[in-house]
């Protein structure tokens, strides 16, 4: 997930960031995230593995994680108009994680090297989320448009985080803008062929800073 996180708005289609040509909220699948289970992921945690395939998703690719600079990333439970989501968001180091963090928490600006959001659960050990991208005016179209499906499981102090990418066809504009409607594009994605999966692995070594 390459986004700059800037912020907490209110969308007609429940909690959305709003972010790089993108939007992310509860995408129906499973319930809604409570408060206790993400108290449980919320922590530091160190990157141990991070895999790219640009070529479809039927399997994992290439290792990317030597290229990565932060190879931290933290788990924050927040909350913003009564729906609770939580972000994972790479950092640094301990200070750095620090800023994020109270970025989160106050709904403000970070810009991590690499990030996503939850904001459902399926049951204790595993969470989902997705991404569901604007994409850019082109003359009278909007063109780049993307859906991505996002799954975490845990398994004891691990957790394993798959982004599932969808390109969806070109569509009109509403009003001259490209806006991000979840649950249609959600729609749009089935049965359209999965394109990109970014596998992102880490261990809790520790709470908050």
């Amino acid at each position: 997930m390459r986004e700059f996180w800037s912020g907490v708005v209110l969308s007609s289609l429940g909690l959305a960031l709003s972010g790089c040509g993108s939007s992310n909220n509860d995408d129906g699948g499973g319930q809604s995230l409570s408060q206790a289970t993400s108290q449980t992921y919320e922590g530091t945690y160190e990157l141990t593995a991070f895999t790219y395939n640009a070529a479809g998703c039927d399997s994992e690719g290439a290792s990317t994680f030597d290229s990565k600079l932060e190879r931290s990333f933290v788990m924050v439970g927040a909350e913003a108009f009564g729906t609770r989501y939580m972000p994972l968001a790479s950092c640094k180091d301990a200070a750095d994680c620090a800023a994020t963090v109270s970025a989160i928490r106050a709904s403000g600006i970070y810009a991590p090297e690499y990030s996503l959001m939850l904001s459902t659960e399926s049951g204790p050990d595993e969470l989902g989320g997705f991404s569901a991208g604007t994409g850019f005016l082109e003359g009278s179209v909007c063109t780049g448009r993307e859906y991505s499906a996002i799954t975490l499981t845990r398994a004891d102090d691990t957790i394993r985080v798959e982004s599932r990418l969808t390109p969806l066809a070109d569509a009109p504009p509403e009003d001259g803008f490209c806006w991000a409607e979840p649950a249609k594009q959600r729609a749009e994605a089935e049965g359209r062929p999965c394109t990109e999966l970014e596998v992102i692995s880490g261990r809790k070594v520790g709470p908050l800073p």
